[in-house]
């Protein structure tokens, strides 16, 4: 199953998440990616792109990661993109491209 969804709060985003998850048989993957407001780079630049975009919302890493309760999350857990199995080393500090976007990686057991 597949999504590209983007729910405002009033939508309640954790309860569609939440059902897809329910829907997983044990052994599949949640993969999901989420404009953060992490770092106060996108936080500055959060009406810009809501504008741009036309609806969305940026979230916390941490209520990010909420989206993965009841799921086993894979290392390197949720982290900003570049932090996921890089090729290369990750620099020190990041422009605001990389720090728009977390993910992360969930296992159903």
């Amino acid at each position: 199953m597949r999504s590209s969804t983007t729910c405002l709060d009033e939508e309640n985003p954790y309860a569609v998440v939440g059902r897809y998850k329910e829907l997983l048989v044990p052994g599949s993957y949640l993969l999901l990616t989420h404009f953060s407001s992490s770092s106060a780079e996108a936080r500055a630049l959060e009406q810009v792109l809501l504008r741009t975009l036309g609806r969305g919302q940026l979230r916390s890493r941490e209520d990010i990661a909420s989206f993965f309760d009841g799921l086993d999350i894979v290392e390197p857990g949720v982290v900003y993109l570049p932090h996921w199995h890089p090729d290369e080393p990750v620099p020190a500090a990041f422009g605001i491209s990389e720090l728009l976007y977390v993910g992360g990686l969930g296992h159903k057991p």
